[in-house]
């Protein structure tokens, strides 16, 4: 098994592997909250049920590991996209298929091996040795058993074998490669005609009549929204909910588990003059720029202050702030200047140090040692962190308070008055609509839209670290206005669609002339138009220089027999017209393969990997009977 992980340790399967394992302990560290325990089953696999915790506690790690991955990129909309839920179900099926097949081929995973596997990861670790001391807290953070963790673990190394196994059968030759490389390298040019549109609006007939059968044949791109107006009341962690002082336990817990936040790295603050050297610069001239470099530093060993001098002699846009670069790590600067830097003690001015960028001279004003800030002097922050969650906590709390008294009959009214808040209103809002004050807020929007009837109110909703409670005021239903509300833009829209339509009559006649044997430059020349010619394009992606990503329109291109013929029909984009003929057509030539060969049949041979498994997870779920609880999951497959 070890020598398994060893062979394969760069290959794609492995880094699959270890990345769910990598998000098992994104998972147990990261918290995530409590899951309830519930036995319930989300879906039956064979003979094997995925329970509701395990889906829960999936679909936690896989949003960790999305926001881990994305940071700040990864928006409400992107994260609704990825759809967690359906990814994280397809996932616990397909492990549980992996298992079933490997526990019929009798593969088995050594208990040694799962023990290497832990010990060796860093988020167990303490001065780089397995801290049985941080695993078994870790552990107990989630509730969690060393079993139950080990079990899972074992899962992982288990798929990556599986894939191993997949893998091996998946080779390919380097004929197979050639001819891939070939398809997916060879050009071609066209030239064409296009037929713009947007000149044919004005001359195209509208009628009443036509308008109104228009609008009601696409009524549906006229539907206007449903919105919502919603009465709220707000539970922010900045409120003034009391919170209890942190435990010396509790304080003591997150220092252990969060000690990179108390480790820092060497760092100096330093100001800096710099003489640029031309690039080409001969002797000559770099001898004149470093007697000018020395005369700045006689000034200073005279006594002449340094972020005066900067501002008046420094190439840098530093000069301004004096020469001011701020505080920085090793890594930060170029060596020269880094080395000069982190030599110099606090006050101290250094030599003329040469770098890429010209002659500087440097100015310690901060030297911080590398080291661990103690658990006593590290205590107020984390004093203050534990705090603010105590408080979202407590704002929570609040909210679900608040949540029961309107359930058992208090009304939306006092509950606002006796926690002392106001009942804020919103304008009419739909799907999508930032909300005033708070901001984007999908899941406010989410639960207002769920909210059937006037004066319903919702159970408590997160936005960012506020919870709110909302009201339904009023709900305005989705409608179709009637044409005079819309008649501008319909007439737009129809002026628009006609004139593309002409357009590609024109096209279609056009090309027409070209199949009867016209070149394109003679069918351009009577209809007063100008052939124009795309860069050359391989069959990668949808985008053609010039032109954009105009669908089918590839496929065409290669498959057309010899320079000179037309495609066989026109195109559309962007409501233009598009005729094409095959202008030239540029075989690879086989020395580029030859150079990259190795590479390139690497990168078939994983390719094929993947399909081959994707094959056989579709034939394990062909064979096997899968289940879903849909009052659990709804629709979800």
């Amino acid at each position: 098994m070890l020598d398994f992980m060893r062979r394969n340790a760069g290959s794609w399967f492995v880094k699959v592997a270890l990345g769910i394992i990598s998000l098992t302990f994104v998972f147990f560290l990261g918290g995530g909250g409590q899951i309830g325990r519930s036995r319930q089953a989300v879906a039956t696999v064979g003979d094997e049920q995925i329970s509701l915790q395990s889906y829960q506690q999936a679909q936690i790690r896989n949003e960790a590991y999305f926001r881990n991955t994305y940071g700040d990129k990864l928006t409400p909309e992107l994260l609704r996209a990825l759809d967690v839920p359906s990814t994280t179900l397809s996932q616990l099926v397909e492990s549980a298929l992996l298992r079933q097949e490997a526990a019929r081929l009798g593969l088995a995973i050594p208990d040694d091996a799962v023990r290497s596997i832990i010990e060796g990861m860093d988020a167990f670790q303490r001065n780089g040795k397995f801290s049985p001391a941080i695993y078994r807290v870790a552990l107990q953070r989630q509730r969690y058993t060393p079993t139950g963790f080990e079990a899972s673990i074992r899962d992982d190394i288990l798929t990556a074998q599986m894939r191993d196994l997949i893998a091996r059968g998946a080779r390919v030759t380097e004929g197979e490669a050639f001819k891939d490389f070939e398809r997916a390298e060879r050009t071609v040019t066209l030239s064409y005609l296009s037929i713009p549109s947007e000149p044919l609006r004005s001359s195209v007939a509208v009628d009443e009549a036509t308008l109104q059968t228009f609008f009601e044949d696409h009524s549906q791109d006229y539907e206007l929204p449903e919105t919502v107006s919603i009465e709220y009341i707000t539970y922010s962690p900045k409120a003034d909910f009391p919170v209890a002082e942190p435990t010396d336990e509790a304080i003591e817990e997150y220092y252990t588990l969060n000690e990179d936040e108390f480790t820092r790295q060497e760092s100096v603050g330093a100001r800096h003059i710099l003489k640029k050297i031309p690039a080409g610069a001969d002797d000559a001239a770099k001898a004149a720029i470093r007697k000018k470099m020395e005369a700045i530093q006689a000034r200073l060993k005279a006594g002449a202050d340094f972020a005066t001098v900067a501002k008046e002699e420094s190439d840098d846009s530093s000069a301004k702030a004096g020469g001011d670069l701020g505080t920085f790590k090793r890594g930060a600067m170029v060596k020269p200047f880094e080395d000069a830097a982190f030599a110099l003690k606090v006050g101290e001015t250094s030599g003329i140090i040469e770098t890429r960028f010209g002659l500087h001279l440097i100015k310690v004003y901060a030297h911080t040692k590398a080291g661990t800030i103690p658990l006593e002097k590290a205590r107020p922050k984390i004093i203050e962190i534990l705090k603010k969650k105590e408080r979202a906590t407590a704002a929570f709390e609040a909210a679900t308070d608040d949540e029961a008294a309107i359930l058992d009959g208090k009304s939306f009214d006092d509950v606002a008055r006796d926690r002392g808040v106001p009942i804020e209103t919103t304008p009419l809002l739909k799907k999508g609509d930032a909300v005033p004050g708070i901001g984007t807020a999908p899941a406010f929007i989410d639960a207002a839209d769920g909210l059937l009837n006037e004066g319903d109110v919702s159970e408590p909703v997160a936005a960012g670290k506020t919870y709110y409670i909302l009201r339904l005021k009023q709900r305005s239903p989705a409608h179709v206005p009637e044409l005079k509300q819309v008649h501008e833009q319909v007439e737009q829209d129809y002026r628009k669609q006609r004139a593309t339509e002409l357009a590609r009559e024109k096209s279609d006649t056009l090309l027409s002339e070209i199949k009867a044997g016209k070149s394109i430059d003679a069918v351009a020349k009577t209809a007063g138009l100008k052939p124009s010619t795309t860069e050359p394009f391989s069959r990668r992606g949808d985008f053609i220089p010039g032109i954009g990503a105009i669908k089918g329109l590839k496929d065409l291109a290669f498959a057309a027999k010899k320079v000179g013929d037309p495609l066989p029909r026109s195109f559309e984009n962007h409501g233009d017209a598009y005729l094409f003929v095959l202008s030239k057509r540029q075989d690879v030539d086989k020395t580029k393969f030859d150079e990259k060969k190795d590479e390139i049949i690497d990168a078939a041979t994983e390719e094929r990997s993947r399909r081959a498994y994707a094959d056989f997870i579709g034939e394990l779920r062909a064979k096997t009977e899968i289940s879903y609880n849909k009052d659990l999951i709804g629709s979800r497959p």
